[in-house]
């Protein structure tokens, strides 16, 4: 096997830990799912406006961000906050073991709700209302820039040759996008992992004005950046494995056969709202709960298999038509992940879009001009008011459904 000549990090994103001098961990990570942040929300848009926030960083105040950690730690944890040489996401802190340099992409940067997304730069104004020093954040280069060479200690714990480059990647989800060829305007990511995500290529700012319900931050690709929604998707399906089909003893290929029985038998279909564990962008309803309708005697398993994958398309379709009226143009989607091995939901979501699916390189558009595409699913035309109908459905449903989920938001 050849031996690697460059080393490149993709990270989860949102991650955050406090680190000493040595880049030692001075407590536990906290990851985008701890959500004990939310109530320090307030008082930061007490200090500076939602809107403010939204048109700088790409993004509203969520609990996920990593800035809300910074925020959180100096209120609850003031010794481990004043002692912390540094606050390290998931690459710098890699980066800084592998190279002794600490360095962050634009992309991981982009999401901490302290980043300028125009200037690409942290932003004075918010680190100040986070209550950071940016001497304690670390500095900023492009997706793909070296961000030093390995050292001697690192190489051998990897048991490879030291001096060769660090590169910067990026967000797990914008390498993806780099990785399927979404990086051109009219490109979507579809990432059918345990969540699935919808990540649009622009290149230009994009935001949603005053509704703000999609993120917006820096692309891996150069001069570009992405739009990014997320929503209940493979956990629905593991959910109903779990629950309706007795575990690992049924695989996803024998749901995915109950599913196609039922579209083939025809009749009315169960409506289900994917929101098990809320509903993020575009709706933003963190108590919103997951709804089967039309449950009768008669159903079977093999109708809910259908009503699982149709609700998490349709989700797919609302966050497409979200994409489409902030001007991103959305004509194609390249669907990865575990959800792209099942030809009848990848079919499913061609119905519910409008779209059709459509070493050393010199640049990341010559990289992704020679991506193979494993198959193409082109939308039927006859199923195209059956969707819109059940999207209509949907949003009324969720509508009708918001005030008792908010009314049960602490119950």
């Amino acid at each position: 096997m050849d031996k690697p000549r460059c080393l490149a990090i993709s990270t989860q994103g949102d991650t955050l830990v406090p680190v000493d001098d040595d880049c030692r961990p001075l407590a536990p990570a906290r990851t985008w799912m701890d959500t004990r942040t939310g109530d320090l929300i307030p008082p930061l848009e007490a200090q500076v406006d939602s809107q403010t926030w939204y048109e700088t960083t790409g993004s509203r105040l969520r609990p996920y961000a990593a800035g809300m950690t910074i925020a959180w730690l100096r209120e609850h944890k003031p010794d481990v906050y004043a002692q912390a040489a540094r606050f390290a996401l998931v690459e710098d802190f890699v980066v800084e073991r592998l190279t002794g340099r600490p360095m962050l992409d634009f992309p991981n940067a982009s999401r901490t709700l302290m980043f300028d997304i125009r200037l690409r730069e942290w932003s004075g104004r918010l680190t100040d209302v986070i209550g950071v020093e940016q001497e304690r954040l670390s500095p900023t280069l492009p997706s793909g820039a070296v961000a030093g060479l390995l050292s001697e200690e690192a190489a051998e714990a990897l048991g490879i040759k030291a001096g060769i480059p660090v590169a910067l990647g990026g967000h797990d989800q914008t390498c993806a996008a780099v990785g399927a060829g979404v990086v051109s305007p009219g490109e979507i990511l579809l990432s059918c992992g345990t969540a699935w995500v919808l990540l649009a290529s622009v290149d230009r700012v994009l935001l949603d004005g005053e509704r703000g319900r999609v993120q917006t931050y820096c692309h891996a690709a150069p001069d570009r950046w992405a739009l990014l929604t997320a929503h209940a998707g493979g956990n629905v399906l593991a959910w109903m494995r779990e629950t309706l089909y007795g575990g690992d003893a049924v695989t996803y290929a024998e749901i995915d056969a109950d599913a196609q029985r039922a579209l083939d038998e025809g009749g009315p279909g169960l409506l289900v709202l994917p929101h098990f564990y809320g509903a993020n962008s575009p709706h933003w309803m963190r108590q919103a709960r997951g709804v089967i309708a039309g449950i009768t005697l008669g159903r079977r398993r093999e109708d809910l298999a259908l009503g699982m994958l149709r609700g998490v398309g349709l989700e797919v379709m609302r966050h497409f038509a979200t994409f489409r009226d902030m001007g991103a143009a959305p004509d194609e989607i390249r669907m990865i992940g575990g959800g792209a091995k099942s030809r009848l939901w990848a079919q499913i979501i061609a119905d519910c879009t409008p779209g059709v699916s459509a070493g050393i390189f010199e640049s990341v558009d010559e990289v992704v001009a020679a991506l193979p595409i494993s198959a193409r699913f082109a939308p039927d035309p006859s199923k195209a008011s059956l969707y819109e109908e059940l999207l209509v459905d949907s949003v009324a449903l969720s509508a009708a459904l918001r005030p008792i989920w908010e009314k049960r938001q602490d119950k």
